[in-house]
């Protein structure tokens, strides 16, 4: 209703990136336009836009700079016209910035000549702003919870590889123990061998004095 109010025909929201030559290039992702006046969104002259190609890096260096552009459409450069309906006759662009850098720009065009009113732009302004902080609000949501998933990641790769750990470690432990009990086991057993040659011994000793005892007898 308020744009409807001030004259506005068209309300158009392109984002922009640049190009790997640093060409500002943008494309026109949501409109609002009366309906006498043509979609813009359908144009494809309107999507992957190289300013520089139709003369419009003056424009773009001011958005980029956080000022407002503002432009009859007798003085669109060459080539240009074909980027607005014809019956349009003045536009004012408007930067839309999220946190320190350009997002994009809301567009708004009247067809009437006509000079944007400080109380309009202001509330241009005003839209821009808050609709760049609830994309940055968005974001910064986007963000935590990218952070979060990745967090999880991390702990359930580290709790895994704990976890592998832990079954490597108890297995050596086993294993220890098993090899502990052997060696006890092998003690054990060299040590009763131990006692029986020596009780075979000391038989073998009794034996020998039974024997000696046994000779003297005899030959007494």
């Amino acid at each position: 209703r308020d744009l409807i109010v001030t004259g506005v025909q068209t309300c158009a929201l392109p984002i922009y990136c640049l190009s790997t030559d640093k060409e500002l290039v943008s494309s026109i992702r949501f409109e609002w336009h009366a309906a006498e006046v043509s979609s813009q969104l359908q144009n494809p002259m309107t999507q992957s836009l190289r300013w520089a190609a139709f003369g419009l890096q003056p424009a773009a260096d001011a958005l980029a700079r956080g000022e407002v552009a503002k432009v009859s459409s007798n003085d669109l450069p060459a080539g240009a016209h074909s980027l607005v309906d014809a019956s349009v006759k003045s536009l004012i662009a408007v930067p839309i910035r999220v946190g320190s850098y350009w997002w994009g720009f809301m567009g708004y065009s009247d067809l009437q000549e006509r000079e944007w009113s400080a109380p309009e732009v202001d509330s241009f302004r005003a839209a821009a702003k808050i609709l760049g902080a609830a994309i940055e609000r968005k974001q910064n949501q986007d963000a935590l919870l990218e952070a979060k998933e990745n967090l999880e990641v991390r702990v359930r790769k580290r709790t895994k590889e704990l976890q592998e750990q832990i079954q490597v470690t108890e297995r050596a432990l086993a294993k220890l123990a098993e090899t502990q009990q052997s060696l006890m086991d092998m003690s054990r057993h060299a040590g009763m061998a131990e006692v029986a040659t020596g009780v075979l011994h000391n038989v073998g000793n009794v034996l020998n004095s039974v024997n000696v005892s046994a000779t003297l007898v005899t030959e007494r």
